[in-house]
């Protein structure tokens, strides 16, 4: 529990609406981590429509996050029959070379299965699940 508390009580929260340039979110974020935030490790862009994504945006996103050496994590929302035969979200195809790790959790029963379906250049079932109402390991 202490890693988890340390990351709710570091935690920032920002909300940008969807039609918000990229260019000015990173802004606003790298003000963030240069003016107080130092130790920032992760960014976590919940909701980006990759849709309507274009891979300048990737780009800009990749060269803010080796400036401020963070890593970026994106979450994505996958619709029934909307994955490739490899198991990623089809909406991830343009942008698939610039992704490093693609990680799907899918209901199974009363848990979430975990299963990353690129890790590099391999991909590979997770035994990990997470109880459903509690979110904790099964």
């Amino acid at each position: 529990m202490l890693i988890h508390d340390q990351m709710i009580h570091n935690r920032i929260i920002m909300n940008f609406h969807h039609e918000y340039p990229v260019i000015k979110v990173l802004d606003a974020v790298g003000a963030m981590i240069d003016n107080g935030q130092n130790g920032t490790d992760v960014v976590i862009i919940d909701g980006y429509d990759f849709n309507r994504g274009a891979i300048k945006d990737i780009d800009q996103i990749k060269k803010f996050a080796k400036e401020k050496s963070v890593e970026v994590w994106f979450s994505d929302t996958i619709y029934p029959n909307s994955l490739d035969e490899d198991g990623i979200p089809k909406n991830l195809n343009p942008f698939i070379h610039d992704i490093k790790t693609v990680l799907t959790i899918k209901p199974d029963g009363n848990s979430l299965k975990l299963s990353f379906v690129k890790h590099g250049a391999i991909s590979q079932e997770s035994h990990l699940c997470l109880d459903a109402k509690t979110l904790l390991i099964c």
